[in-house]
């Protein structure tokens, strides 16, 4: 670090989260052990994101930038051996995006600082990253609190002459949750076969969009619980629930180039069979008073239920 035998940048109270439009400060701590003559002392907070068609590659294809502020904490100037401490403060944007990191793309907020020194001696730079929570009041999503239904039938053949119909319907107790949260899934399986079905599967899965040239999407499940087919001729109910675990949320308002979804898929294998209900992931849970009556259609069977033991 040369003259410098300290140079980091420290967030008032430790704070490392804030939400749009907050105010946040700071101090930059250097300590010196001989003289240092510099030009100015800048602070910088910055917001962008930046997205890429290469994964883990921090060389963008696109980006957009949100805010890049700068303050001057001291200028030309020699600072003498020992400690110094230089504060600053920045007031957030009121429309900024939640922080979010993925493989294709980012959006990072920092603060940096760097000492400009006299034409011919070294410079120095430091930065700290800090985070954006733009809260997604579920409360404020439409039809949020409602059962979310979905139904497939399907025909397949089995035994090189035989057909058979299969028709899966699903549904949840709700349209969005938050982390921590449960959602109970209530699942019919109609098997009109003489044909034993695959096992049933429910799935948590999340999508990315990242919107370079040729948009990429990227979908990983998050959660998944597993149940036992359905025999031959059978009809049967499957009740299960799945643990939102900690998640960022949907929508990254204010960004335009990254999409972030989710969705419950309930698929049967053999014969392959897949419904898909889109659910919402907030972090202001819904305030649901008992006094609601639960929709009933399409059927009162579909209302989801406690897991069965």
């Amino acid at each position: 670090m040369g003259k410098l035998q300290e140079f980091n940048i420290t967030f008032t109270n430790n704070k490392v989260v804030y939400g749009p439009g907050e105010s946040m400060s700071g101090a930059v701590k250097i300590r010196t052990g001989t003289s240092l003559q510099y030009k100015a002392i800048k602070v910088f907070c910055q917001g962008s994101c930046g997205i890429s068609t290469k994964m883990n590659d921090s060389s963008w294809t696109l980006e957009e930038q949100y805010f890049n502020s700068t303050l001057s904490v001291a200028d030309k100037g020699i600072l003498p051996p020992g400690e110094h401490s230089f504060p600053f403060q920045f007031l957030l944007p009121v429309a900024v995006p939640t922080s979010f990191e993925g493989p294709f793309g980012k959006i990072v907020y920092r603060v940096k600082v760097a000492i400009d020194t006299p034409r011919f001696s070294k410079g120095y730079k430091a930065q700290k990253p800090f985070y954006i929570l733009n809260m997604l009041n579920l409360n404020e999503v439409p039809d949020i609190e409602s059962p979310s239904y979905a139904v497939t039938t399907k025909k397949f053949s089995y035994l090189l002459v035989k057909t058979g119909t299969l028709m899966l319907k699903t549904c949840s107790d709700l349209r969005g949750y938050v982390p921590g949260q449960v959602i109970k899934l209530a699942t019919e399986i109609h098997n009109k076969s003489g044909k034993d079905t695959g096992c049933v599967l429910a799935s948590l899965i999340q999508k990315v969009t990242y919107k370079t040239k040729r948009a990429i999407f990227d979908l990983r499940t998050i959660a998944e619980v597993e149940g036992a087919g359905v025999k031959a001729g059978k009809h049967a109910e499957w009740r299960e629930q799945i643990i939102v675990p900690p998640l960022p949320q949907s929508v990254l308002a204010g960004c335009s180039l990254i999409d972030v979804e989710y969705f419950i898929q309930v698929s049967l294998k053999s014969p392959e069979a897949a419904v898909t209900l889109p659910i919402v992931i907030g972090n202001i849970p819904l305030n649901l008073s008992p006094s609601v009556p639960v929709p009933t259609s399409p059927g009162p069977s579909l209302v989801p239920g406690p897991a069965a033991a």
